[in-house]
């Protein structure tokens, strides 16, 4: 008998499946609904971030190797996603991308208003490791590059039209991030700041 976590994950993977056009009604509807739920073990985070991987999928056979290669648990839920967007990035990406995670791990040791809260980055910081990472100049639109290298895992929250910050969607993804030995084992590890 399933726990009552476990029926209202499986009511949410039916959901999102329901949306997603190419496999909603099919046979392969509810095998992603049993494995989500089965590989979620009552973790919504996880259930929510397979999901996501799966509706970016361009085909039937692309859902079918996930599925029966999915991560066990978070951690390696997060490192396969971190190397899935790693491979589709330009070597441009990956340095704006490597500095942006590495501020999670370097969050804990900036002064209080650079560094307020630990699951989000704000808009001087990222501004600033960006610069760095831009040879001193500004890149375009800092908060779709972060986006766009970031999500899954981050979302880019606009209290204002001039105005951005960035956050971890879930605390584990920070403290997963934070912990250098997890991160090393599928990506690259981001190179130490090096004085100019």
């Amino acid at each position: 008998m399933e726990s009552n976590q476990n029926v209202q994950i499986r009511a949410y993977a039916e959901t999102r499946v329901q949306k997603m056009v190419h496999i909603a009604n099919t046979d392969l509807s509810l095998r992603v609904v049993n494995r989500t739920t089965e590989q979620a073990d009552g973790l919504w985070q996880y259930a929510r971030l397979l999901l996501g991987e799966i509706e970016r999928a361009p085909s039937r056979e692309v859902v079918e190797s996930k599925l029966d290669s999915l991560p066990n648990g978070s951690e390696e839920l997060y490192t396969h996603i971190l190397c899935a967007k790693e491979a589709t990035m330009t070597d441009a990406e990956k340095v704006f991308a490597r500095y942006m995670f590495l501020c999670a791990d370097i969050s804990n040791y900036m002064p209080d208003f650079l560094a307020q809260m630990t699951d989000i980055i704000q808009q001087g910081m990222l501004d600033l490791v960006f610069c760095y990472a831009n040879g001193g100049n500004m890149p375009f639109d800092v908060p779709s590059l972060a986006e766009r290298l970031g999500a899954p895992l981050i979302e880019v929250l606009r209290p204002t039209e001039h105005t951005y910050e960035v956050r971890f969607v879930h605390l584990s993804i920070y403290q997963y991030l934070a912990d250098s030995k997890k991160f090393a084992r599928g990506c690259k590890i981001p190179e130490p700041l090096q004085a100019r």
